[in-house]
């Protein structure tokens, strides 16, 4: 029997501490007044980074609770907290987004980051959401646009033909399409999440960008680019945060054809070696691009 590995195993990294920069996370705190959040849900927590990263900013007094379907993870985060000096004011225990453990009206705050781009149905989960939320409450998501990634350049592949600049973002909007036919979610949520807000009565919706690009710049001595290089080797072993297995089965799904996808592999491994390359030989740049978009309401 094949051991199922639980979900996002290889992008839950401390990376995701540097998806933001410091100063914009305590501005964030201000335009959302998260000073005045005595309770908190994260909701889809992971091993808590995002809960844990904008905790410093909440009441002094407030507890933050995150769920996840994942019982290691909720093991980890718990460790994590403890490590945080959180231990007292963040509990972690087992839930998901589609059924939320609490009464309505329950938090002061309920928050995820990367979550709703992963569930069959994110009007479903943000309905549940605002369910537990506090009338008056914040609800604040942070959701990518991941297919842009595939049109970002480097200075190695900024000259490349137009055919194979397009073609890797065709193969991502077609594996992403298969990803919402199998009901596994789609990457590319974070564009709807306006929409979705306004689809659940919510009013005064804001919408504002992480302002940290994701970018290399030699000799890469920024922890996040150290993290990157980490990462960089562990995905070279497949493809990137799926293996091709998974890829293929995206890829099918969308409508794709096994004979282009094979193609599309050979394209995807050459693109990451090209990139290792470029980290060892410290000849690769990039301005980066990050698309991460943090959407917020207030419920009536």
């Amino acid at each position: 029997m094949t051991k199922k590995h639980p979900h996002s195993e290889n992008v839950l990294t401390d990376l995701r501490d540097y998806w933001y920069s410091p100063d914009f996370i305590a501005l964030m705190a201000k335009r959302w007044e998260l000073n005045q959040v005595k309770s908190m849900l994260d909701v889809g927590c992971g091993i808590g980074h995002w809960g844990q990263l904008i905790a410093p900013f909440l009441s002094p007094d407030m507890h933050m609770i995150g769920i996840d379907p994942e019982e290691l993870w909720i093991v980890k985060a718990t460790e994590r907290a403890k490590q945080k000096g959180l231990a007292s004011r963040a509990t972690y225990q087992l839930g998901t987004a589609e059924s939320i453990p609490f009464p309505d009206d329950s938090f002061d705050m309920v928050t995820c980051q990367t979550v709703l781009i992963h569930v069959k149905d994110a009007a479903i989960s943000l309905k549940e959401m605002l369910r537990v939320l506090k009338p008056g409450g914040l609800i604040a998501v942070a959701e990518p646009n991941n297919v842009v990634s595939s049109l970002i350049f480097n200075n190695l592949t900024f000259n490349d033909s137009v055919n194979d600049i397009i073609e890797p973002a065709r193969f991502a909007l077609i594996c992403e399409r298969g990803r919402e036919k199998l009901k596994r979610g789609n990457a590319n949520r974070g564009d709807m999440m306006p929409f979705y807000f306004q689809e659940a009565g919510l009013k005064n919706i804001q919408v504002y960008l992480s302002d940290l690009a994701d970018y290399f710049i030699p000799p890469y001595e920024t922890p996040r680019e150290r993290l990157t290089l980490l990462e960089l080797y562990e995905y070279s072993k497949e493809g990137w945060d799926e293996t091709r297995r998974e890829l293929q089965e995206l890829f099918l799904a969308g409508g794709g054809l096994l004979s282009e996808f094979e193609v599309h592999w050979k394209r995807l491994r050459k693109s990451k070696d090209q990139m290792i390359d470029g980290y060892k030989n410290k000849t690769l740049f990039s301005a980066g691009g990050l698309i991460i978009y943090l959407i917020s309401a207030r419920k009536d």
